[in-house]
């Protein structure tokens, strides 16, 4: 996958990259398009995959 990102980053560092942006900044920062990629520039320099189903776990597992 790093060959074909465009950051350069496989998709376990780009989990990496948003699993720590979270604990800086919160679940409910990370905002998603309509597509499921995120809005946010800071998240996109690091995380380009499709976050819509990783991103459903997450409030799910956040409203337990």
């Amino acid at each position: 996958m790093k060959s074909a990102s465009a950051i350069g980053k496989e998709w376990n560092e780009q989990i990496e990259y948003l699993e720590q942006y979270m604990v800086d900044n919160g679940i409910d920062s990370v905002k998603l398009n309509s597509d499921g990629y995120a809005e946010n520039e800071d998240v996109k320099s690091g995380c380009t995959i499709n976050l819509s189903q990783i991103m459903e776990a997450v409030n799910e597992a956040n409203s337990k």
